[in-house]
């Protein structure tokens, strides 16, 4: 026989993901449950609607909810496989296969609603000769340090990437020239201030970076080529700068 239990809304959260996926309307009453697996808690699930929910309908709810568990584990280790796929272990930071995703998709995006798009490129200064002097996990300890700063000036809106090496790439969407120059220029400002220790060595950490802004028509590797062209000419000019693409 087919099991009912009518509601007006459900919704799922996770206590490892910041995300809440709301289906339907809320309303006064509601059945919460706590999903576990194995001792593993695979998240909340409520139901709500206008009148009291029957003793007989949370038997029901808990039947139905029983055979969800097995397949909601499965996704979520499916999503998280995903997610780790796309992430660098060492600094947390999206890897360079985020990035080549993520590129063509904002710059579709930004031609397609005519918004503005920005993209720093950035990169440690003289992270070789760090390495060769205090050794590499010094220099592990130098990326997550700078990744870490990274994270922390950047907008909830923007999406850094570890593009390989010593090297970052911020991107920047519905930013101006003029709010990405500010932005690199917090960046360059908070990671100067760095002074990164490890196993009792200590070391000052500079960066150099490049800004381009996405013009009419561009395509995403001349927006890259731009930035990365800007960067270099920051080291070539003495290093712990930014310059902006022309």
């Amino acid at each position: 026989a087919q099991v009912h239990v009518n509601f007006d809304s459900f919704e799922y959260s996770h206590p490892d993901d910041i995300f809440s996926f709301l289906h339907g309307s809320k309303k006064r009453h509601n059945c919460q449950y706590r999903l576990l697996m194995g001792g593993e808690n695979l998240g909340e699930l409520t139901f709500s609607r206008r009148k009291k929910f029957t003793d007989s309908e949370t038997v029901k709810l808990e039947y139905l909810l029983s055979s969800l568990l097995n397949p909601l584990h499965n996704s979520l280790m499916y999503k998280q496989a995903v997610t780790n796929a796309l992430l660098d272990p060492l600094t947390g930071t999206q890897n360079r296969t985020a990035f080549d995703s993520s590129m063509g998709r904002e710059v579709s995006l930004a031609h397609r609603h005519n918004n503005p798009l920005g993209l720093i490129v950035l990169d440690i200064d003289f992270f070789k000769k760090i390495n060769d002097k205090h050794g590499h996990l010094f220099g592990d300890c130098v990326l997550r340090d700078v990744a870490r700063e990274i994270k922390r000036v950047i907008r909830d809106s923007d999406m850094a990437f570890r593009y390989g090496g010593e090297e970052f790439v911020i991107m920047l969407s519905n930013t101006s020239p003029k709010g990405a120059k500010l932005l690199a220029e917090r960046l360059r400002k908070a990671i100067d201030k760095l002074d990164c220790c490890y196993a009792g060595k200590r070391s000052p950490v500079s960066v150099s970076l490049g800004v381009a802004c996405l013009e009419k028509d561009e395509t995403e590797t001349r927006l890259f080529e731009r930035a990365d062209a800007a960067l270099y000419q920051s080291k070539d000019n003495g290093l712990n700068q930014t310059t902006i693409a022309s």
